[in-house]
């Protein structure tokens, strides 16, 4: 992306047009990045150049055009001006941090004392859900399909990770999950997450792609036995 970018930026000051280059070149480019970034996914690459040089690209495109406006709408969420000068903040770790910190309390059996903040950190999970796929031809980009997940920190950064998936189903269905404490498991840890949270939602709703949900975790079991250590460890 930062290739692009540079390259979309630089040949356009030097005076290629939107449908110049050789076999199409900048409507490939132009395309590329929508593809990946789109107007309102300014966050989605979290590191914060990344963004800046997205907007770069929509200002040569058209400064009067929707995308440029609605990534300059975001700057502030990386840039913002103090007493001791320009602050600078990346994505953030949002999700991660609240499923964890959750964990933490109801392990401590102390849900009682900090009922409030579980109840805020429900909301906040169940509404953090990604409520659709990425827009554009997101996958002739190489990316899957978001709908239902949930991303490292929020809806807007949009990647998807495994393990913050697995962690927020947890969260939606804590009393079950937390009969006894939770055991991290050293490597296998994305696997074991994933079969844990398939079958707890297995016993809230039985009749759900049941057989893809028997079919997943049935390979799941089969790939922690495979890779299990002659002593029983992992």
């Amino acid at each position: 992306m930062i290739g692009s970018a540079l390259d979309y930026v630089a040949l356009h000051l030097l005076g290629e047009g939107p449908d110049d280059g050789e076999e199409g070149a900048m409507t490939t480019a132009r395309q590329w990045i929508l593809d990946n970034g789109i107007a309102t996914g300014i966050r989605s690459w979290g590191k914060t150049y990344l963004p800046s040089l997205q907007t770069m690209c929509w200002w040569v495109e058209n400064p009067d055009g929707d995308e440029f406006k609605h990534h300059l709408a975001r700057v502030l969420d990386y840039l913002w001006l103090v007493e001791d000068g320009m602050k600078m903040q990346s994505f953030g770790s949002q999700i991660w941090d609240t499923t964890l910190a959750t964990q933490a309390i109801i392990v401590s059996n102390m849900a009682d004392e900090y009922g409030d903040s579980l109840k805020k950190a429900h909301v906040y999970i169940k509404e953090s859900q990604i409520k659709k796929n990425p827009v554009g031809d997101f996958k002739s980009m190489y990316r899957y399909f978001t709908k239902g997940a949930w991303t490292f920190s929020d809806q807007d950064q949009g990647w998807v990770v495994l393990d913050c998936i697995a962690e927020s189903l947890k969260m939606l269905n804590p009393p079950e999950l937390f009969a006894v404490n939770v055991v991290e498991t050293e490597h296998v840890e994305c696997t074991a997450f994933i079969i844990h949270a398939l079958l707890t939602f297995k016993r809230l709703h039985p009749m759900h792609q049941q057989k893809e949900i028997e079919i997943s975790v049935a390979k799941a079991i089969g790939f922690l036995e495979r890779i299990q250590w002659p002593n029983g460890s992992w």
